[in-house]
Formats: C-alpha cells, structure tokens, sequence
C-alpha cells in the first residue's frame, strides 16, 4: 500500500542585489515527465584571482535521478513541499505541491543562549503535577527530539530499528524523584491536588524511560507498571459524561482546556507503544468530545476555559486555547508517526480533524494579537482591562503549535498566519525573556487566571514568574527550530 510522504527541501538563495534587483528568486517547476524536476536562478562564483572574483547568475536544478538522500550546499531560505513514494531512492516519481519562503528569521541566534536559563527557572520553579508533565515535555522536544512524538527518524513503538535508544538522563533525573515521592496506594503517577487529568501529563515520560531503560528490566518493568496503574486509573476510576468524556476533575465532570494538553497525549501515546487503536481511539474522542463541550460557537472558533461543575470559566482564556491546541498537536503527531502501516491508515481522518481544529484555534487567536504587544491578551473577545492584559503564556503556547503544525503539514502553511505569529515570537525571545536571568515575563498567574495583573518576570523566583510560561516559550523555541530546520524531511537543502 502506498502512503504519502511529505519532504520538505530547504533550498537555500543567494541573489545579490546589485545583480539581480531585489525581487524574490523564482523557483520553476517542471511537468512530471520532465528529467528535471525543479530548477532556480543561483548566484555563482567564477574562478580567478580576488578580489576580481566575478560573481554570475548560473542556474541550479534538482533532477529526478537524484538520491533523496543528497544534501547540497547552497544558501537560501525557500521551502519546497514535495510529494514523494515511500522508500523512493530518487525523486523519480517525485510531485512538487508548492514552495514558498517562511517568515523571516530572528535577526540573531541570541536565544540560544537564553533558552538554558528559561529552562534553569522552569525546573527551578515547577512544583505541581502539570507543571512537572511541562517540563519533562520540554526536556523530549528540546533535549531528545528523537524520542519525542515529534521525531523525524523514529517511529512509534519506540525500538531499537533506528539506531540504539540512550536513556534521556535529564528526563530521568527529572522524573524518577517525583515519582519516588508518590503514594503507592493510589494508581495515579502523582498527586494532582484534585484534577484527574493532570497526573497523566507525565505519563508519555514514564512511558518513554520504560523504553529508553530496557537495559534494565526491574526498572523498566517499574516504569511500565506506573503508567498502567495510570492508565487505569482514568478509565476506570474517573468521572465521565453521558457522552463518554472523562472529566478533569476528580470528584464531579467537569470540562477543562487544560485538559488536552494532560490526557488525550497520554491515551495516544499508550496506544502507539501497545498498538493498540482501541486507546488511539480513545484519544481522539476525548478531544472530540472537549471540542463539543468548549468551542463557544462556530464563528469564533475559540475554546472557553472551563464547562460544568464548580468554579465554571466560560471566558475565551488564551493560556486554556494553547493548552487545546498544543495538545492536539501531540496527538496528531504521535498518530503520525505510527510505525504500524494500518494504525496509520486508520487514523487518517482523526489526523485531518486535528489539523482542521489546531488551524481553528491558531488562526482566531492571533486574530486578537495587540499591535503594540505583538502578544494575545490573557483573556479574548472581552474589553474588560482587568483580564485582557497582554501575557507571553498563552501567546507562546499557541504559537508552538502553529509551527508544529506546519512543520508536521506543510499543506497547511498557506492557511496559517505565520507572519502575524512571527512578530509575537520574536517579540518574546527578543523582549520579553530576560536574557540575563531566563525570566519571561508578563505572565499570567497560573493559580489565578484571573488575577488584575500579570506577573512581570522581574526576578526569576516564584512570585514573578510562571512555570508553564517558562515551559511555553521552550515549546515554542523547540517547535521553532523543528520548522526552520524542515525536520520532517529525508532530504534538506541548507
């Protein structure tokens, strides 16, 4: 059977503009029949003694007996979205579906060496069941990108086929002393001081180290064992809805945003390690069914933060829309990388679906970005100044999930507002991260979403900053360099 393969070829443009004007290079696409499968103007240095060097236009091109395996050298920043057969060698039967050029990049790579003190705070400062979920996150995309679900060279279960599994130590040492501290009379991995979806969200990590120890059995099986205990823990013993969708909370059903970004990945996750479709199933319910529940209406498109139960928040929370959308993400990509060919088949349309509902979020969002700012205000489609300030939490978040979108489904580039996104993110590295102490700021209060002020990351201790808006922003930087770098492709011009 034969399945799609997206590739992306980063080919990479230097056209000065004292030779040829400032206009954008034009890249030609030739008929299917052609040998040639795509050529470009390219500028070219002749040979002879500097500083005489004579620099001339020269035509480049891709031909279609090309390995896909070629990197060229060239520079440049235009993307090519390629359609090829699986376990094509050549670009033989290769389609060329569009190219285009991102937004532009940051004007340096400072952030570079900010984003290890963004992560020195957020361990420094997590201390809650999501936040620790966060973090360890973080650590797979930032740290391990190979074992995360967003890997381009594994599949998932995760085995030893591509290439040996090193545990993820950082991970490891984030992990194991949580988890020692845990109640062992209950099956959830922790406690999650009420909410039944939060524990899960260290789940895909405790599955992750029953792999990456399997050098280990005792341990590994004891990995193996909390994320059953887990498992059965929300199907079992949590509250649901007459529809089926398990609650937030504990004690009562209750609906949260929040709660994509906890369980739905975990359910996935699982699913893929046991291929199992009955639990990747489950997964994309639990995301239809909280859709149902919290998208306010058709034409805004938005999530509200909390349905049902106590305490209810129908306001349009930014952070609670990054939640959804970065959640579905997660599982969108774990059903994306299923190693088994039928797995993946039959997840086809729920792949489609979270395309369509991340794209929703994304693009209504940053609907609402302050020109000023660049940032989404805590609260949407509200003018009351006490909950519509500008925060970096839920900007960010959302952000991250736009560029794994486009890095996972590069059909969708053109229907996202990736320029519009570029301008908060760059607004944040550049701005609002204190490049000194790693502290981002503003923020809203993750106890207190609807606290008058946001926390203005003036110290890097707890009080000023959030520690999931520390983690934002490193999802953010994670998914950010995924896109620039075209990691989904078996063949990068760069």
């Amino acid at each position: 059977m034969l399945v799609t393969l997206w590739v992306f070829l980063v080919v990479h443009m230097y056209l000065p503009n004292d030779i040829f004007g400032s206009g954008n290079p034009e890249i030609s696409i030739a008929p299917a029949r052609d040998a040639v499968l795509a050529t470009w103007t390219d500028a070219e240095a002749r040979s002879g003694p500097e500083p005489r060097r004579r620099v001339v236009p020269a035509k480049r091109s891709i031909a279609r007996s090309e390995p896909v395996s070629l990197l060229r050298k060239v520079q440049g920043s235009t993307r090519i979205a390629l359609d090829i057969e699986p376990q094509s060698e050549t670009y033989l039967n290769a389609k060329i579906l569009y190219s285009y050029t991102p937004d532009a990049n940051q004007p340096d790579d400072s952030f570079n060496n900010t984003a290890p003190l963004v992560l020195n705070v957020l361990h420094k400062t997590a201390n809650h069941s999501w936040e620790w979920g966060t973090e360890a996150q973080v650590l797979l995309e930032m740290k391990y990108p190979d074992l995360s679900v967003y890997s381009t060279r594994r599949k998932l279960p995760l085995t030893a086929d591509e290439g040996p599994i090193e545990p993820p130590q950082l991970m490891l040492d984030l992990i194991d002393p949580i988890l020692a501290r845990r109640d062992p009379s209950k099956l959830s991995l922790v406690d999650g001081d009420g909410a039944a979806g939060d524990p899960a969200s260290l789940g895909v990590a405790v599955l992750v180290a029953t792999v990456a120890t399997s050098n280990d059995t005792v341990r590994s099986e004891r990995y193996r064992k909390l994320a059953e205990g887990q498992l059965q823990w929300v199907l079992n013993q949590v509250p649901r809805s007459p529809e089926g969708a398990i609650s937030m909370r504990e004690n009562e059903v209750q609906f949260w945003a929040d709660f994509i970004y906890m369980l739905p990945p975990f359910l996935a996750y699982y699913g893929a390690a046991t291929s199992n479709i009955t639990l990747l199933q489950c997964a994309y319910d639990q995301v239809r069914l909280y859709r149902q529940k919290l998208q306010t209406s058709s034409e805004t498109k938005l999530w509200s933060h909390i349905i049902e139960g106590k305490k209810e928040d129908r306001l349009i929370w930014s952070t609670g829309n990054g939640w959804a959308a970065a959640g579905m993400m997660r599982v969108y990509a774990t059903f994306a990388n299923l190693r088994d060919v039928e797995l993946y088949a039959q997840t086809e349309s729920w792949r489609k679906d979270l395309a369509e509902w991340v794209l929703e979020i994304a693009n209504a969002a940053f609907n609402h970005q302050q020109m000023d700012t660049k940032l989404i205000p805590n609260y949407m489609l509200t003018d009351d100044p006490k909950r519509d300030y500008p925060e970096c939490s839920g900007t960010a978040l959302i952000a991250s999930a736009a560029y794994r979108l486009a890095s996972l489904e590069p059909s969708t580039v053109p229907r996202l507002p990736l320029s519009t996104i570029a301008k908060s993110r760059i607004a944040i590295f550049s701005k609002y991260t204190n490049s000194t102490t790693g502290a981002v700021g503003p923020v809203v209060d993750p106890f207190d979403w609807n606290a008058e002020k946001a926390f203005t990351g003036a110290t890097p201790e707890a009080g000023d900053v959030s520690p999931e808006g520390q983690a934002f922003v490193l999802l953010l930087y994670a998914a950010w360099n995924a896109y620039t770098n075209s990691s989904q492709s078996s063949a990068n011009y760069t």
